[in-house]
């Protein structure tokens, strides 16, 4: 990998992942929208990093959208495309095995969906493709996702109510998130699924724990939900896959992360 495009996404997480490709000395070039991509140069970019979708606020209203950008990737020359999904498609797959469950959560089914278009589509048109599958990103100026809610709720509330007390989750310090990003492009393998996790999952009321201690809140929570709802096993919050392929492993700690922010 040489020359990367960056398109859409968190700009926050875009512009943290084009510093640590810099920093690789791996060329890059950020389109913000669908449009610039036609009036980038042939031949001279290798590598296709899709952000879009990783959020609400970005993700394509047309999934045939990720299509559309492979085959511009394929005529630009880029034999690689990693694409950014959720963990939560794991939790996805799961639900629709229980023919009692209703799924809930469109915006992860949608990234679902997207993730096996693109698989197919890049396979005819003989692109590597890759797909990352990543936990909750949280870090200094990211104001979405699960993390920087609850700091705010935290800050501002003597009361709060939450759910899913004993619901095993995750979270990833941004920092991590884009050397893991920056290792799959260097060094994974095509037609491959990587989870990137801190590899230190916790029961939710475990991490609503740390965040006090480190931000001195004495905030009551009352959880509404002590059940284990929807939890994939502890055993899926690990990377073993990206740390065989790429010799990745997280630095940052969840306690660090956090009072990164706070300071």
């Amino acid at each position: 990998m040489k020359r990367a495009i960056l398109t859409m996404g968190n700009p926050v997480i875009r512009e943290a992942l084009a510093l640590e490709l810099h920093s690789q000395h791996i060329q890059t070039i950020q389109v913000q929208n669908w449009s610039q991509l036609s009036q980038l140069p042939k031949g001279y970019y290798d590598t296709c990093y899709d952000l879009a979708n990783m959020s609400l606020s970005n993700i394509a209203t047309d999934l045939f959208q990720i299509s559309t950008l492979l085959k511009t990737c394929s005529r630009l020359g880029c034999n690689r495309y990693i694409g950014v999904g959720s963990i939560g498609e794991k939790e996805v797959i799961s639900l629709m095995s229980r023919s009692e469950e209703q799924l809930q959560d469109r915006f992860t089914v949608h990234q679902l969906v997207a993730h096996c278009m693109g698989q197919y589509a890049a396979n005819q048109l003989h692109i590597e493709f890759l797909w990352a599958l990543p936990v909750g990103i949280y870090g200094t100026c990211l104001s979405v996702g699960e993390i920087p809610r609850l700091i705010e709720q935290l800050q501002s509330s003597d009361t709060l109510q939450l759910d899913g007390a004993e619901q095993i989750c995750d979270f990833l310090h941004i920092n991590d998130f884009v050397r893991a990003l920056v290792a799959i492009g260097q060094r994974g393998i095509g037609d491959t699924e990587y989870i990137i996790s801190s590899q230190n999952p916790k029961k939710r009321v475990d991490f609503v724990t740390i965040l006090k201690q480190i931000l001195g809140c004495d905030t009551h929570i009352i959880w509404s939900n002590t059940e284990q709802v929807h939890s994939l096993p502890i055993s899926l919050y690990q990377n073993t896959r990206l740390e065989q392929h790429t010799g990745f492993y997280p630095q940052v700690s969840f306690y660090e992360g956090i009072q990164s922010i706070s300071d």
